[in-house]
């Protein structure tokens, strides 16, 4: 810290100098004291050389200049927040404003000034600016003080960045200011004619010596040169600082520096506020009374040579000089705007930016990287697009590029509004990224866990985006020939319409996320398909990004910020939820079970489980679906559970049991190859059903019959779209909207449309849909558990014999049936390769506990036939079978009654444990 503070110190030194007048040339009006304004005695009497009195002062032959000795940290007495200029790490500014008046106090009426710096205030909110002043507390400086001091918030004054160029030798107590990087206190109070004071609501200070003492003028130079390095700089791709001076009252010094900045390279636009006095008034009455050209009539003139006389009180050559440079400034009028502060309706801070526009900046891409550097929307849009009618004739991806950079929300839905398509701009790859698309695969594969697979790992996607950056790369380079680049170029182009990004606001969405913008990540869940799947991806990946930051003990506050982000997405899912599901069960249903290709063939509904949004899972609309797929075929409403066991124990009975229809059955979310037998049975069984179909002509109404299955994904688009829409989508239904709107029709006027009730299902497939349903293989699968349980507690409390019985056969049947059981699940769980099986596998804890029972049951197998080892057989049996006894309490979870039950007392045993 010390070695960094030296470094700063020595290129202070080296870089700001001061001045000291080192001759003695006498006043003409005060003989005792030197034309730097100082008296004899303060040069001494070791002067090198006295020079004549009739020779002219001059800072530059009659001073001589030193490392500053006057540099450090003001704190301001008396102020409620004393300013403190610490360090000058400043950052370029996205905008210069150089305010320009009056040296002397003047007065504004109360609606010029509230106008003023309710504009001045709005105007550095936004835009980043820099605020040059002449930094003492008088004249136009102190109205800006005004604006930017009372009732400000400590944020908004942080962020202000106001540069007071003060003459050294006009500064009261300027004696407290000497010091290498000290820390002095500056008090405010009554001072002589000729000095001033430092205003206290800056907050940095450049102090320009020319070794004159009592007279301004040092800094006009210093202050003008400061701002054109500034305005040379580049801001954005080529643009440079753009810079505006404001006017308000002034002299005639005011009026040149108008000239200087109008004619200067390149020129600077002027604000000239209109009633505030003096210069301002002259510019504004001769810029209201000229012509489009610039031209001010002769008559005009001689007014204006009047007024300035009047005004200044100068000679009429003085006069007529002025009434000159303003005739000169007037021949760049498109660079002058006058802004009457008595007007409501003229708002300071949008002329002064679009003076900015109007004077610097040719292309509408360029206006709308200046409008959006300066966060003003409301330019952009009532300006810039508003004045071209819609009519652009040029691409403003690069400018979408900046607006999702900086997270200007707001641009990017006016850029998206205006015409800018985000397929194109996300197919037009820019160089340079640090990462590409597949490591950013990679991130999300490994946030959102288990066998979740972006679409960007997908093969597919790899191969056509590794070819698009090959072929990208290799076109821009030089040595590429004409023939070609042409090539790549067309192919670069049919790659671009292959569907790469098929859903742009996904890809946005998940960008977003990832770099934590929560409003960006909102505005792209708003738009496009897949509101529902989006949210519940996005709080998944915020939850988990929470959780990694927890780990690392990363900045404090991240982690929360992160989850408050998962939050707001759950809840935007559980309110989309209730939403559809006010509007349609069926179609509500349909969206939780349809398979999302660009989210690793997920669901809503096991995305919902995967972030454990408890709340979403308990709606009353998964609740009834997974009561439907509980059921499977069954449809009986009370002591299911009984007349199911009683199928089981006697199976002519099932055919008793009630069964749903072939409609309900289509309606119900099926496998691939659930869907493919259905349907081979229908074509099968078509000749033979006449009597189910309607008595009508319409073909229709037989035709569409397609199933609702887990893989179905093409309709997504259209559901969320009408679901948000509030209206009915054309979904997959076993007849067709219009045809059923058709028989309601028929019957409205009496016509005999014949509905026959459907013929019951066959035994066959009574057969097939009781056996297939899971709580019919829940109940087996419990009942063949506790006949294991029963085999295996007999043999663990009888005698072990050399030779097995036949319930230690059963069990280990039972036990070899129960490892291929496992074995297959680890095998068709996921896919991809076995390390990816092994992770999601072992991420369920009753799989681990299973795998630990078996293992420890072949080795009781393993000594259990071995003679000398028989007993150690019977201890390892003994032991294993609590692995079994425990385990009937993650079967017993999904009964509705003991499953809570099961769940506190596993967490119990876990914690215990």
């Amino acid at each position: 810290m010390v070695n960094q503070t030296e470094r700063e110190t020595s290129w202070i030194e080296k870089t700001f100098y001061k001045r000291e007048c080192t001759y003695f040339i006498p006043d003409t009006e005060d003989p005792d004291r030197c034309c730097c304004g100082r008296p004899a005695h303060w040069h001494g009497d070791d002067i090198d050389e006295v020079a004549s009195s009739n020779e002219s002062w001059l800072p530059g032959l009659h001073t001589e200049h030193a490392p500053t000795d006057a540099f450090g940290t003001i704190e301001f007495q008396g102020t409620n927040h004393p300013t403190k200029a610490q360090q000058w790490g400043l950052d370029l500014p996205n905008l210069i404003i150089t305010m320009h008046g009056g040296m002397a106090n003047f007065d504004l009426s109360p609606k010029m000034k509230r106008s003023f710096r309710k504009g001045l205030v709005k105007f550095a909110k936004t835009t980043g600016a820099w605020v040059f002043t002449s930094g003492v507390k008088t004249g136009v400086t102190r109205h800006v003080s005004a604006a930017f001091g009372e009732g400000r918030s400590k944020q908004f004054k942080r962020k202000l960045v106001t540069i007071g160029v003060v003459p050294w030798g006009v500064l009261a107590n300027k004696e407290q200011l000497v010091g290498r990087n000290i820390t002095c206190s500056h008090h405010h109070g009554k001072t002589a004619y000729v000095q001033s004071t430092l205003d206290s609501h800056h907050a940095y200070f450049l102090l320009a010596d020319n070794g004159t003492e009592g007279e301004y003028g040092a800094e006009v130079i210093f202050r003008r040169r400061i701002e054109r390095h500034l305005y040379q700089q580049k801001v954005s791709k080529g643009i440079n600082i753009p810079m505006v001076c404001v006017v308000l009252e002034g002299g005639m010094n005011t009026i040149r520096a108008v000239l200087e900045y109008v004619t200067d390279k390149p020129p600077v636009p002027v604000i000239v506020c209109a009633g505030s006095g003096r210069a301002a008034d002259l510019i504004s009455f001769a810029y209201q009374n000229a012509t489009k050209d610039g031209k001010l009539p002769d008559r005009l003139k001689v007014i204006l040579v009047d007024a300035i006389q009047d005004t200044f009180t100068c000679t009429e050559e003085q006069a007529k000089e002025l009434c000159l440079e303003i005739t000169v400034c007037l021949q760049r009028k498109n660079l002058i705007t006058v802004v009457n502060l008595a007007d409501e309706n003229q708002e300071l801070d949008m002329l002064i930016l679009t003076s900015i526009l109007k004077g610097t900046c040719s292309s509408i891409s360029e206006q709308l990287r200046l409008a959006l550097m300066w966060d003003r929307v409301d330019l952009a849009q009532d300006y810039i697009l508003d004045r071209e009618n819609g009519q652009i004739n040029e691409p403003l991806e690069s400018v979408m590029m900046e607006a999702l950079i900086n997270d200007k929300v707001d641009f990017v839905k006016l850029l998206l509004e205006t015409g800018v398509s985000l397929h194109s701009f996300l197919t037009n790859l820019f160089p340079n990224y640090r990462y590409t698309l597949l490591d950013i695969g990679l991130i999300i594969d490994s946030l959102m866990g288990g066998a979740f697979k972006s679409m960007y790992s997908q093969k597919e996607f790899r191969q056509k985006y590794v070819a698009m950056r090959r072929i990208s790369s290799s076109s821009s380079s030089t040595t590429t020939s004409r023939k070609s680049m042409m090539k790549q170029t067309s192919y670069l182009s049919d790659m671009a319409s292959s569907n790469l990004f098929q859903y742009p606001f996904h890809d946005l969405m998940l960008w977003a996320v990832l770099m934590n913008r929560q409003q960006m990540a909102l505005f792209m869940w708003q738009q496009g398909e897949g509101a529902m799947a989006k949210a519940l991806v996005a709080s998944n990946l915020y939850k988990r990004m929470a959780q990694e930051a927890d780990a690392d003990v990363l900045e404090s506050g991240i982690s929360g910020h992160l989850m408050e982000n998962a939050q707001e997405f759950m809840k935007l899912a559980l309110e989309f939820l209730g939403h559809c599901y006010h509007i349609d069960v069926d179609y509500t249903q349909q969206l939780l079970t349809d398979d999302l290709i660009n989210f690793s063939n997920a669901t809503c509904i096991t995305l919902a489980v995967d972030v454990m949004h408890y709340d979403f899972v308990a709606h009353n609309c998964c609740q009834n679906l997974i009561n439907d797929i509980w059921m499977g075929g069954l449809q009986t409403r009370k002591n299911s559970s009984i007349k199911v066991i009683a199928g089981i124990l006697f199976p002519p009975f099932l055919a008793m049991l009630d069964y749903k229809s072939k409609k309900q059955l289509k309606f119900m979310p099926q496998t691939a190859e659930e869907h493919l037998e259905d349907t081979v049975e229908d074509e099968d069984s078509d000749e033979n059903e006449e009597n189910d179909s309607y008595d009508l002509d319409d073909d229709s109404i037989q035709q569409a019959s397609p199933v609702r299955t887990l893989a179905t994904s093409s309709s997504m688009p259209k559901l969320s779209d009408a679901l948000k829409a509030g209206q009915k989508p054309p979904m997959i239904r076993s007849m067709e909207l219009k045809s059923l709107q058709k028989i309601a029709n028929e019957k409205q006027r009496g016509c005999n449309v014949s509905v026959h009730l459907k013929k019951p299902l066959k035994l066959t497939k009574m057969t097939h849909k009781f056996y297939t349903a899971p709580i019919t293989k829940f109940w087996f699968y419990l009942i063949t558990y506790i006949a294991f349980l029963v085999a295996f507690s007999y043999t663990v409390l009888v005698r072990t014999l050399p030779t097995p019985a036949w319930p230690e056969i059963f069990v280990m049947a039972y036990l070899v049936s129960f490892a291929a059981e496992k074995c297959w699940e680890l095998a068709v769980l996921v896919p991809g390769p076995l390390k990816i099986k092994l992770r999601v596998f072992a991420s369920f804890y009753w799989n681990l506990w299973d795998a630990v029972a078996i293992v420890w049951f072949t080795i009781g197998v393993i000594l259990r036939f071995n003679p000398s080892t028989l007993n150690a057989s019977r201890i390892v049996y003994t032991l294993n079978i609590v692995f079994f006894y425990i385990r009937i309490l993650g079967i017993l979870s999904v009964n509705k009654a003991l499953g809570a039950y099961s769940k506190i007392i596993g967490k119990l045993v876990s914690v215990w444990v």
